[in-house]
């Protein structure tokens, strides 16, 4: 009605205000598919399949493929069974991933078709999702994917026969061509041998964390707010008032775990902003925070030197006294605990009784530190300005120059991502930014 009146002023703004909301998507449909994945809707397939052709920007139909995922049963094949004889790509591509996932072992006939497609995504996603079922014809596809001309497409075929073999050959997607060479022959030469005897049963959940949606938490410690971005940079929730936060996880239920720095306190909330669960007192200021497999919470305390782990009820049940100021902490397949210590100028990785079992050294003012899936140790040193990655034996094998990061995380894609003063970004192997985000005062980021 404004829009039709006679102030022209007020015309003026109702027409500015309109078009501004026209150029935000509607955040309603990645919501509902968010969901459906994350709530595990069974009873959708029909729903989502026939909203996939009309969804246009790609972080909409990766959310799609995921929500016809979960939502997927073996009642639903004829209808996924059709999406694989799509010829849209993406559609076939959800295709695969939902029929994997409804039918199981049952699945292999109708994939195994795929397995000579000439588009090098589907044949990726055929071996994805046949190694996720057991079917062990998927080991050399994969292997024969380690020599795709695409670092993304090497990356993931890296990560998924790590994954089902827990065997590592010193593959990294980004070395140099001789190197990858000589993996890939290891490879190569291991597959036949023991190709049919490995174990493949854990494969589905040690490949949980190789899947990203694209969405980002940050942390901006002076304003006192964590916000989680989708794919396209769009805010779609966000939590105020905590008190200089530094630390910040994405938990599987779609809450999200936060450390403060000041306040010394942890706590986790939930979609509406609405605080679940809180642990105050803490000896320090936290600086790194994740949520363990068995509900307890691991903590790295800056100031106090401790890493502590906390269960549900806030009782402590395993402190270190480390000093150093204790920046990050991860708990490592292994049992072990990677903490990145700032004043100490190095990374350690303890075990239960706090030994020292691996430390890097000549650091300057490391922030925080990844363990990759190839043993390598990514680091940010803010005080050295740069990002860099590190072998076992500590030699410097990438690095990231003249950034001031305060976060560094290496992606699926074998893309990095890091957050300084002015946003965070995202950069691929040759350090060229792929995607970034505008957000000063940003402290911690991390995608998901």
């Amino acid at each position: 009605a404004i829009v039709d009146g006679p102030d022209p002023e007020a015309r003026w703004r109702a027409e500015l205000i309109l078009s501004k909301r026209a150029e935000r998507p509607d955040p309603l449909p990645e919501a509902a598919l968010h969901s459906i994945h994350y709530l595990e809707i069974t009873g959708l397939a029909a729903d989502v399949t026939a909203a996939l052709p009309a969804l246009e920007l790609p972080h909409l139909r990766r959310a799609a493929a995921q929500a016809l995922v979960a939502t997927a049963t073996a009642d639903d094949a004829p209808l996924l069974r059709r999406l694989l004889k799509s010829p849209h790509e993406d559609l076939q591509l959800a295709g695969i991933q939902s029929l994997a996932a409804a039918l199981g072992p049952a699945c292999r006939d109708d994939l195994r078709s795929l397995h000579s497609a000439e588009s090098v995504a589907l044949r990726l996603a055929v071996a994805d999702a046949l190694a996720r079922v057991g079917d062990r014809d998927a080991l050399p596809a994969l292997a024969e994917l380690l020599a795709d001309a695409s670092v993304d497409v090497r990356a993931q075929a890296a990560a998924l026969l790590r994954a089902a073999t827990n065997q590592q050959f010193g593959f990294v997607a980004y070395d140099e061509p001789a190197r990858r060479d000589e993996a890939v022959a290891r490879w190569r030469s291991w597959i036949p041998e023991h190709g049919a005897t490995v174990d493949l049963a854990p494969l589905a959940d040690a490949l949980a964390k190789t899947h990203e949606i694209g969405h980002t938490l940050v942390l901006v410690y002076s304003r006192g707010l964590v916000m989680e971005l989708d794919s396209e940079g769009n805010t779609v929730w966000q939590r105020d008032g905590l008190n200089y936060p530094w630390a910040c996880q994405k938990l599987a239920n779609g809450n999200v775990l936060v450390g403060s720095y000041r306040g010394q306190f942890a706590a986790e909330y939930d979609r509406d902003g609405k605080e679940v669960w809180r642990k105050d007192g803490l000896p320090g200021g936290v600086f790194g925070i994740e949520r363990l497999p068995n509900g307890n919470t691991l903590m790295g305390m800056h100031k106090s030197g401790e890493v502590v782990e906390v269960d549900h009820a806030g009782e402590t049940v395993w402190r270190q006294q480390l000093g150093g100021n204790p920046m990050d902490v991860a708990r490592l397949p292994n049992g072990n605990t990677l903490v990145t210590l700032s004043t100490a100028k190095k990374v350690v990785e303890i075990d239960r009784a706090g030994k020292v079992t691996w430390e890097l050294n000549g650091l300057v003012i490391p922030r925080t530190a990844q363990r990759l899936p190839n043993g390598n140790t990514l680091v940010a040193d803010m005080g050295s300005r740069k990002v860099a990655e590190y072998d076992r034996a500590g030699r410097l094998v990438w690095e990231l120059p003249n950034i001031r990061a305060y976060d560094a995380q290496r992606l699926a894609n074998g893309n990095t991502l890091y957050a300084d003063a002015s946003g965070v970004h995202i950069v691929d192997r040759d350090g060229k930014i792929v995607w970034q985000k505008n957000i000063p005062g940003a402290g911690r980021a991390v995608r998901f």
